[in-house]
């Protein structure tokens, strides 16, 4: 019923507030609280509330909560794929690239990276191509390609420049400086 779909996407909405500012229990709690509704709701609501879970699930990296993000974000992938939401599926993707990095496995973090790029360029959505970028760059930092890290930097750097995305450019001219430093 509408309501009850209405009734999901406000506590989407209030559980990623609630994640921005913080109240990850909360935010939790909020998302416990529709996921009775979850079966019945479209895919891409499904998809939605798994990536707004793993989220959650990330920013408190405690016990096994990395490992139940990385099911939370399979999860909204299969939601995203089968509603055809593009963008979704390329966000979650490049989420999934940074939890891979953080846990060592740099193929599957490439793997989920390149991907996330070649959706953001089908869709083509310049800022979050960058973004992508960004993201792989950080996963050769990590491996200690600092040549790669660098080049994949500027690229992102020179894409955003002229963007309003100053926050994310902000994070790549990071990427790039500790690069260039370490080179």
């Amino acid at each position: 019923p509408a309501d009850d779909q209405l009734t999901f996407e406000a506590a989407l909405t209030k559980a990623l507030f609630e994640t921005e500012i913080g109240r990850l229990e909360r935010a939790a709690n909020t998302l416990e609280s529709v996921q009775a509704y979850a079966d019945e709701m479209p895919s891409v609501l499904r998809g939605q509330f798994h990536q707004e879970r793993a989220v959650v699930l990330r920013k408190n990296p405690t016990g096994n909560n990395l490992d139940s993000a990385i099911l939370e974000y399979q999860a909204a992938l299969f939601y995203y794929e089968h509603a055809g939401c593009l963008k979704g599926e390329a966000i979650v993707r490049n989420n999934l690239a940074s939890v891979y990095r953080d846990f060592g496995d740099y193929q599957q973090a490439h793997a989920s990276a390149a991907k996330a790029v070649s959706l953001f360029t089908r869709l083509n959505n310049q800022h979050l191509i960058a973004e992508a970028q960004d993201q792989e760059a950080s996963i050769f930092f990590a491996e200690g390609n600092y040549t790669q890290a660098a080049r994949l930097s500027r690229i992102a750097a020179v894409a955003l420049e002229h963007t309003d995305q100053r926050s994310i450019l902000g994070r790549t001219l990071v990427t790039l400086g500790r690069s260039l430093a370490r080179m």
